[in-house]
């Protein structure tokens, strides 16, 4: 399925992007950032597109106002000097379900490597709306997000492997 070349920009309205990991071994924390923004240049050959997105880390919400509230402390991501987490696609290739996105994602000063499981569903009306879907998966211990726990340890208490998610509309620009 074709996609147009440009720039398609996710639509805040419709977009979500959300996060899971394992908590105590046992059960999943999940969350979402509020406000963001991304874009995808699609290139004609799809594999030399890029997709970027900024991800405002004070918008953070896992349904447990204490819990936010120490996730944007200077314990776990700072968001006092690190207010944003950015994410830029480097390579892309066939793959997953449709493309992979192979990028960079920058938290606090520490860069790691995410792939994105890239889907999307054939463009709506004229042809300059789009449903997209990103899916991957992080350490973050890669990105310098550690704690530790007197009682158990940071492994012990909060899982590693984050999932993250986007899911939402792209419309192209112009």
């Amino acid at each position: 399925m074709s996609v147009k070349p440009g720039t398609w920009r996710i639509d805040a309205a419709t977009a979500r992007l959300t996060f899971a990991l394992s908590h105590l071994s046992v059960r999943r924390v999940r969350g979402r950032f509020t406000a963001f923004e991304g874009e995808i240049e699609v290139a004609p050959d799809l594999t030399e597109s890029v997709a970027s997105a900024v991800i405002e880390m004070a918008s953070i919400d896992t349904g447990d106002a204490e819990r936010d509230a120490f996730l944007r402390s200077p314990a776990f991501f700072d968001t006092g000097s690190f207010p944003e987490m950015r994410y830029r696609s480097g390579r892309v290739r066939a793959g997953g379900h449709g493309l992979i996105a192979d990028g960079a994602l920058t938290v606090r000063q520490s860069t790691g490597t995410l792939s994105l499981d890239v889907r999307w569903l054939p463009p709506e009306d004229d042809g300059t709306r789009l449903f997209v879907s990103a899916v991957g998966r992080i350490d973050r211990h890669d990105l310098g997000v550690v704690i530790g726990s007197r009682l158990m340890g940071s492994r012990a208490v909060l899982g590693r492997n984050v999932r993250v998610s986007l899911t939402g509309h792209a419309v192209l620009l112009g």
